[in-house]
C-alpha cells in the first residue's frame, strides 16, 4: 500500500484545471493519481468525475484512500444500499443499482512485485458497479509502436459511447 504520494495534490490541481475531459489514465503511481482524482472529484468544485479511466499497475494509495473509497459510498448511496455487503438471495429481488460514477479498466500483473495483484484488485473494488479487471503475467502498459499507430491510422478516428 501506498504511505505517500509525493506530488500528488500539484497533480490533482493540474486535473481540477484541465476539466472538462471524458477520462483518466494512469499506470503505478499514476493509476493510483486516477483513482484518487475517480474517488474525490475534477473540476474546480470537485464536483465531477471522469466519465472512464484505465487504472494499470496500481496499489491502493493508503495515503489518499478515503478518496478512492468515495466512490463505493457515494455510488451505494445512489442506490439506497446499507453499509454492509448484499446477500445474493437479496440482491435477486432488489432493484437495479444505478449507473456507475466511473467506468473503469483495471489491469493488473499477476506476478507484480512492485503492486501486488491483491492491491490492484482492493483499487478495482472500489470503483464499485463500473469496474471491469483483466489480469495480466507481469507489471504492464500497451504501448504502440510504429506499426500499431500506423493501425490506427488505418483504422481511423474513434470516440467512447455508452454502448
Amino acid at each position: 500500500e501506498a504511505e505517500s504520494l509525493d506530488g500528488a495534490d500539484d497533480s490533482l490541481a493540474m486535473l481540477d484545471h484541465l476539466w472538462p475531459f471524458d477520462g483518466l489514465m494512469g499506470f503505478s503511481q499514476g493509476a493510483m493519481l486516477a483513482a484518487i482524482a475517480c474517488g474525490r472529484g475534477v473540476g474546480p468544485s470537485r464536483a465531477h468525475r471522469p466519465r472512464y479511466a484505465l487504472v494499470v499497475g496500481a496499489a491502493f494509495p493508503t495515503a489518499r484512500g478515503a478518496d478512492v473509497e468515495k466512490l463505493r459510498s457515494v455510488e451505494l448511496r445512489a442506490a439506497g444500499e446499507w453499509d454492509e455487503a448484499v446477500p445474493e438471495s437479496v440482491a435477486a429481488v432488489v432493484a437495479a443499482p444505478p449507473e456507475p460514477l466511473v467506468r473503469s479498466l483495471h489491469v493488473i500483473g499477476k506476478k507484480d512485485e512492485m503492486n501486488p495483484p491483491a492491491q490492484g484488485r482492493k483499487v478495482a473494488e472500489a470503483f464499485g458497479l463500473g469496474a471491469a479487471t483483466h489480469e495480466h503475467q507481469a507489471r504492464v502498459v500497451a504501448c504502440f509502436t510504429h506499426r500499431s499507430v500506423s493501425t490506427f491510422d488505418r483504422v481511423g478516428p474513434f470516440q467512447l459511447t455508452d454502448e
